[in-house]
């Protein structure tokens, strides 16, 4: 079966077997889809891992100098040197990282299902690849808003 050159690529990994279970590849791929869809995103590369609160913890300290775990990590991509060549890193948007541990903390703390709250990670973690930002966690952030909006349009909030 021949890949369209519109379709995106959706690599999905898990830092534990366990994990899987707690986000299963075919629903991340879904609702990642969905969202690249309602963002007129085409023919890019996405990679998610699912880690624990410990390896967050450490990628939060190394790359943006803040010590303890978060909930989502996006890595943009796009330079030379990504595996491919530069013709695959022009197509590569870059790396989410979400710590399954946050994410259930989360889920407890904001009264939402454990998918639901899922799908908010990935579109956080893809607004970021694509350049959007955010200052606090004020819901009335342009990116808090548009993320809301995409949950909402993919019917991924209940």
């Amino acid at each position: 079966m021949t890949r369209s050159p519109d379709s995106n690529k959706i690599s999905v990994g898990y830092e534990s077997k366990a994990y899987e279970s707690r986000a299963p590849r075919k629903a991340v791929r879904s609702v990642l889809n969905a969202a690249m869809k309602a963002l007129s995103v085409k023919g890019r590369l996405v990679s998610v891992s699912f880690v624990s609160d410990e390896t967050i913890a450490e990628l939060n300290r190394q790359y943006r100098g803040i010590d303890g775990p978060t909930d989502v990590l996006s890595f943009a991509q796009g330079d030379a040197d990504f595996p491919g060549g530069p013709e695959e890193a022009s197509k590569s948007l870059g790396d989410i990282v979400i710590s399954l541990d946050a994410k259930d903390r989360n889920c407890e703390e904001f009264g939402v299902g454990r998918d639901e709250e899922t799908a908010r990670l990935l579109v956080h973690g893809l607004l970021h690849l694509l350049g959007w930002d955010h200052a606090t966690n004020d819901p009335t952030e342009p990116q808090l808003l548009k993320q809301e909006e995409i949950l909402r349009s993919i019917d991924a909030v209940k």
